[in-house]
């Protein structure tokens, strides 16, 4: 499934879809659905997420409708939690346009019942919730969330006869190098961890969703997304950012050890601020054109680069790229084991990476204002000092 359309122009550039996606098929849907004239009210999952924030929020500046599917049964905490998450994405002056309706993807329905009012008012699902450990309960967590959830939304989504837009993650690519396109999934790829593996998985359950069914729908894949460009906020942190946290507490106590991390000076990490997936993500969910969509930085660092920006950031010049056989031919220093300790789930990412090609993304974003804000020097200390603001909570 995938496909592209220049939602500025018009102009299809790009079209690989089964019959049942095509143009006809869609209005003719819309017809019978009575979508013309219907306000967009979207049932969002993972709001409280960092993905889920900031889209809901670009949503409703859009002039969306959205209903956030939580799972605080208690009403007063939930909208105490919601204002928190609305808050640190910059959207407290919309909160009027969000409903919080209490349930859980990991149930049937989602926990709703078949009847509930604002089910009827629903013209579109954005499932955005997800298990994103890279290590858990022996995937118990991962299974019930990225498979099962995954499931209960496509169940969901067949009953109202509501377009789905899915958020997958460009690393269902796992250990897969070169290129990797858009409209790629299951390739015989092995992967680093179970978030990789169950978020491949459920992909692949929303494509062959797709397939048999005549609704539109969007498979959204970002990369490592960090907070915003502007102040550098974010709800939860995570990825780099662990690595980051390692940084700003052992690097006080250095003294003249130098750090060694064993990776390869170019290898690249692909790195886009939360602002920038949301507002990606808003503008092809408005777009309707069914597809697959790499939201992903065409421009990636590489591990040399994250060297100097680390070192101007922490203060300190004696940061040393090395490749794995050579770090560990030398015995590793105490520093250099806390920071191996603390960042072992991320060392697969420290040896390679995959190209994402962004064919359908690029040709969607043709004619849009929207531009990638710059992942450098400046960017990082926006993060840091976030991150130390709030404790790194």
């Amino acid at each position: 499934m995938s496909g592209t359309q220049s939602c500025a122009s018009h102009t299809t550039v790009y079209i690989s879809l089964p019959a049942v996606m095509r143009a006809s098929a869609v209005f003719e849907y819309m017809r019978k659905a009575g979508m013309k004239n219907k306000k967009d009210t979207i049932l969002l999952t993972g709001v409280t997420g960092n993905l889920g924030s900031w889209l809901a929020v670009e949503m409703l500046r859009n002039g969306k409708k959205v209903l956030a599917l939580m799972r605080d049964q208690n009403s007063k905490a939930a909208g105490r939690r919601l204002s928190r998450i609305l808050d640190i994405a910059g959207g407290r002056e919309l909160k009027d346009n969000i409903e919080i309706i209490h349930g859980d993807i990991c149930e049937k329905n989602l926990g709703l019942e078949p009847n509930t009012k604002s089910l009827k008012r629903i013209s579109k699902i954005v499932h955005c919730a997800a298990c994103i450990k890279f290590l858990g309960d022996d995937g118990k967590s991962h299974q019930l969330m990225n498979i099962q959830g995954t499931l209960n939304v496509l169940e969901l989504a067949s009953h109202l006869s509501v377009p789905l837009v899915h958020v997958s993650s460009a690393y269902i690519a796992g250990k897969r190098t070169g290129a990797v396109k858009e409209n790629e999934i299951d390739v015989g790829q092995s992967f680093n961890n179970i978030y990789e593996n169950t978020k491949c998985r459920s992909e692949m359950l929303v494509h062959d969703w797709a397939q048999t069914n005549s609704l539109p729908t969007v498979i959204l894949r970002p990369s490592i997304v960090l907070g915003d460009a502007q102040y550098g906020r974010t709800v939860h942190f995570a990825s780099l950012y662990d690595y980051m946290r390692v940084l700003a507490l052992i690097v006080p106590r250095l003294g003249k050890n130098c750090i060694r991390v064993a990776t390869k000076p170019n290898v690249t990490k692909n790195i886009i601020p939360v602002d920038y997936f949301a507002k990606v993500s808003s503008y092809i969910i408005n777009c309707n054109t069914s597809g697959t969509y790499h939201i992903t930085n065409p421009s990636p660092l590489t591990m040399k680069d994250f060297g100097h920006i680390f070192s101007r950031i922490f203060g300190f010049n004696r940061y040393k790229l090395v490749k794995a056989d050579s770090f560990l031919s030398h015995k590793p220093n105490r520093i250099e084991r806390l920071i191996q300790k603390a960042t072992s789930v991320y060392n697969p990412y420290m040896q390679s990476e995959p190209v994402f090609d962004r064919t359908n993304t690029d040709a969607v974003l043709a004619g849009s204002e929207i531009e990638l804000p710059l992942t450098n020097l400046s960017y990082f200390k926006k993060l840091l000092d976030y991150a130390c603001s709030v404790n790194w909570r």
